[in-house]
């Protein structure tokens, strides 16, 4: 598994190869305390691999990885964590439906996509990761219906106003949440400058994007 870990960490998009580290682990030692992990990690790397392809193949490589974890550790501490990455699954699906010509199909995806992110529990590490996705989603939404911007913007700016002023349980000090969080602010800022930049309103955009770098 540290193989694996390094295969994700390197430059280049070495997901594949990690995956095949992790399965490994799976294969040769299936009854060892770290083949759930493995099994998890196997499912994580091959989505990181190929959730933007359009070829069923690839996709399919991935979700029977997911089936897998599920089936064989569904009390595994991670399993909880899944509903946010079948929400980045169904993401990805609504919006390749939507630029591939079919926007009511990608809009009944999207629309179920939030539910899957309001399913992330609050106590998970990925919870605010799931806040962001959510703007996202009104954010692709808004390229066929623009109600939808005011409603990213509203998500976004929600969701930053808690992270920058915590309170109750967004009060956290654990260090994998806090990295969580800098890549959450990170994502809201970034759609909150695309929203902007979609309506032609120039200077907020300038505002927003053109600080990007200073602040994340």
């Amino acid at each position: 598994l540290r193989l694996a870990s390094c295969f994700n960490n390197a430059d280049g998009d070495r997901y594949y190869e990690a995956a095949a580290a992790a399965n490994r682990v799976i294969k040769e030692f299936p009854k060892h305390e770290k083949a759930g992990d493995a099994a998890y990690y196997r499912y994580i790397y091959l989505m990181n691999q190929f959730r933007f392809s359009r070829d069923e193949g690839d996709q399919k490589r991935f979700q029977d990885a997911r089936k897998f974890f599920t089936n064989r550790y569904s009390d595994h501490e991670k399993a909880k964590d899944l509903a946010y990455f079948e929400a980045l699954e169904a993401l990805e699906r609504g919006r390749r439906l939507i630029s591939g010509g079919k926007p009511s199909e990608g809009k009944t995806v999207l629309l179920e996509t939030l539910d899957q992110l309001k399913n992330v529990d609050d106590a998970s590490a990925l919870y605010e990761l799931a806040l962001a996705r959510r703007g996202q989603v009104y954010y692709e939404l808004g390229a066929i219906d623009s109600s939808y911007d005011k409603q990213a913007l509203d998500t976004f700016t929600d969701y930053l106003d808690k992270a920058r002023n915590p309170k109750g349980r967004m009060e956290i000090t654990d260090p994998a949440r806090l990295e969580k969080r800098q890549r959450a602010m990170a994502h809201a800022d970034f759609y909150t400058g695309k929203v902007h930049f979609r309506r032609q309103k120039w200077q907020p955009t300038i505002d927003v994007l053109g600080t990007f770098l200073v602040k994340h």
